[in-house]
This record gives structure tokens, C-alpha cells and sequence, in this order.
């Protein structure tokens, strides 16, 4: 980036001298520079992040304690015909409050295992089940008794309000 600049600072000029890049080379030297890191920052942000992951927690046999939903055929199989109490947690990977929220989600699985199911739907992913549910934002947590709708929790929810909803 900085030798692109001061290339054209080199070879570019500016009758006015107030042209940033082409006032000179040294200006199109630091302005390439700046812009250079820039980029770089931009693109190694992008690859390095991928959805602040925490791991997901496995029961004593090594099965997840929460099952990612991939389509609609999965949702109805897995999570409406489910007896007892499950959690259906509406995110997206590009969403910062549904990255934040992951690993309050995963330590309540870990916290109730046995007594509520755990399911995440990515709404790009699954938007049909999201707009069946009136998903408006995310993250959302729908809890389900017997695959009916008990109550809801919108936004970044604490431990303590998932430990609560899975008690009423």
C-alpha cells in the first residue's frame, strides 16, 4: 500500500497541493500506508472471526448437548414432536449479541442437561421456521413444553432467566 502511494505521489501531482495522495511522494507514501493497513486489519478481521465460537458441551457419551437445526424437516422431527421442556435459540452468525449469547446458552445446556433440550435455528439458514414463530430479532429463545409455546425470551438473556424459564 505505501509504495503504491507514493508511486502515484511520485508520478501524479497536484497543481494545488492539496490533493492528500499526490501532494508529494511522502504524503502518497503515509496515505498508502495508512490505507494498506487498513485492508489488511479488514481482511485478517473477516477470516480470523468465525462466529466467536465456543465449543459445543458434550454429555458423558460425547453427544452434543445442543442440536443446531438445518432445515425444517429437522425442526419438526426434532424439536415439535420433543417431549418435555426445549429451548429454541433463533441466531445468526453475523449477529454480535447471538455470538455473545452462545456461551451463556451452551453453560445452561450443560446446567440442565437431562431436563431441557437445547436447539439453535440460524434464521438465514432456516427463515422458514424463524417467520413461522414471529422471529422479529434475534437472538431469541423460544421455550417449548411438549412442542407448544410456553414463553419467550428476546435478546441476550442471563443464566438466571433461562434456569427460571426452564422451572415454570
Amino acid at each position: 500500500g505505501a509504495s503504491l502511494g507514493a508511486l502515484l505521489g511520485f508520478s501524479r501531482s497536484c497543481e494545488t497541493g492539496g490533493c492528500p495522495l499526490t501532494a508529494n511522494p511522502y504524503r502518497g507514501a503515509i496515505y498508502g500506508g495508512i490505507m494498506g493497513l487498513l485492508l489488511t486489519l479488514a481482511l485478517f478481521q473477516s477470516t480470523s472471526r468465525k462466529d466467536s465460537e465456543s465449543p459445543v458441551p458434550t454429555d458423558a457419551e460425547g453427544k452434543p448437548l445442543v442440536t443446531e437445526i438445518e432445515n425444517v424437516r429437522d425442526f419438526d422431527a426434532k424439536v415439535l414432536k420433543s417431549k418435555g421442556t426445549a429451548f429454541v435459540n433463533f441466531h445468526a452468525h453475523w449477529c454480535k449479541p447471538c455470538r455473545n449469547f452462545r456461551p451463556i446458552y451452551h453453560e445452561a445446556a450443560e446446567r440442565l442437561s437431562g431436563k431441557v433440550s437445547f436447539f439453535r435455528v440460524d434464521v438465514d439458514k432456516v427463515a422458514d421456521v424463524a417467520s413461522s414463530f414471529g422471529i422479529k430479532s434475534i437472538p431469541a429463545t423460544i421455550v417449548l413444553e411438549n412442542g407448544k409455546e410456553k414463553s419467550r425470551l428476546n435478546g441476550v438473556a442471563t443464566l438466571e432467566e433461562l434456569e427460571e424459564a426452564a422451572g415454570k
